[in-house]
């Protein structure tokens, strides 16, 4: 029911169960777009809307706790 996205150098595996740990909601799909600078953060951020299966996407940077 509620999609989060964010774009990051480097795959973290860790960073995505913590997302779904804490975001407080049983149905949650991480969206994780590694990106080492060939697209602006819109373009990451537009294709993980695109690939959402829900309406509420939350889109975020890879280094919050």
């Amino acid at each position: 029911m509620i999609t989060i996205g964010y774009s990051t150098r480097t795959s973290n595996p860790e960073f995505q169960e913590y997302l779904k740990k804490s975001c407080g909601h049983p149905k949650v799909q991480v969206i994780e777009k590694v990106n080492n600078g060939e697209k602006n953060l819109s373009q990451v951020y537009n294709e993980i809307i695109n690939e959402s299966n829900y309406e509420i996407v939350v889109l975020c940077h890879d280094d919050i706790y």
